[in-house]
């Protein structure tokens, strides 16, 4: 109790001297009344708000539509497989559950006794494993079966948001990646024969990338709204990696250098 006392008094004679002193009352007024810096970002204007919020709703029109055709095609697929012979083309076809496949590991005991519809007895554990019932389709004209082809349910990732900023960073990726291509002609391990050779195979890979094709849902669309879909997709502490990657990865001079513009 006396020490806090002591400390309290401490305080007080501290800050009595402050308020004596003018120039460290000014100084103090600064310190209270000096502004949050404010974020290093571009001020948008109006319009610019409303083009970022025209572009990422027609980059989701865009996807929206993709999906549709992808799915009416794929649905087409399973349906083509299911009601067509592979062996004959014939188009007779009927479905049906042939067995139950499966695992079941389990434990059981007591006693049984009687005739082949009688008996008694009673039986314990547990089961674990799975089980599925094994879908077959079988022809009426040739009698082939075959198992039944089942719709996807993941054809829907690929045509997200958050997919498309994804494999937009693993393009952005490859050019850094060529960027900073070098050839080390005293290397064993090395593959090519100059430097040349080296960034021109980079190059044809480029060219064939699965994020250069999905990324191109973004052409047209300026470099603000694309940042902003990634603020969007990778939103709280979750996504902070994805966050970082992006920003790392996709920043305004590689996207500059792949075709697209500022604001």
């Amino acid at each position: 109790m006396y020490l806090l006392t002591v400390i309290i008094g401490i305080c007080l004679i501290l800050i009595l001297f402050l308020l004596s002193d003018k120039k460290h009352l000014k100084g103090l007024k600064e310190v209270f009344a000096k502004k949050i810096p404010t974020p290093i970002t571009p001020i948008l204007t109006a319009e610019q708000v409303c083009i970022i919020k025209s572009e990422i709703k027609h980059v989701e029109d865009k996807l929206n539509k993709e999906y549709t055709i992808t799915s009416e095609q794929h649905r087409k697929e399973v349906n083509d497989a299911n009601s067509i012979c592979p062996k004959c083309k014939s188009t007779k076809v009927n479905d049906r559950i042939k067995r139950i496949q499966g695992e079941i590991n389990g434990l059981s005991s007591g006693s049984f006794s009687g005739g082949l519809f009688g008996g008694s007895g009673f039986s314990s554990g547990s089961i674990h494993g799975e089980m599925d019932t094994n879908e077959v389709n079988v022809c009426n004209e040739c009698n082939h079966e075959w198992k039944k082809v089942k719709l996807s349910n993941n054809i829907g990732i690929s045509y997200s948001l958050e997919n498309r900023i994804q494999v937009l960073v693993w393009y952005c990726r490859s050019i850094i990646e060529y960027n900073n291509c070098t050839f080390d002609p005293l290397d064993a391990a090395e593959k090519f024969s100059s430097l040349e050779e080296k960034k021109a195979a980079a190059q044809k890979s480029i060219a064939m990338c699965y994020g250069k094709k999905q990324s191109e849902v973004f052409n047209g669309v300026f470099i603000e709204t694309i940042q902003e879909i990634a603020n969007q997709v990778y939103i709280g502490d979750y996504h902070r990696w994805e966050m970082g990657r992006f920003k790392t990865n996709c920043t305004p001079e590689i996207l500059e250098q792949i075709g697209y513009k500022h604001l």
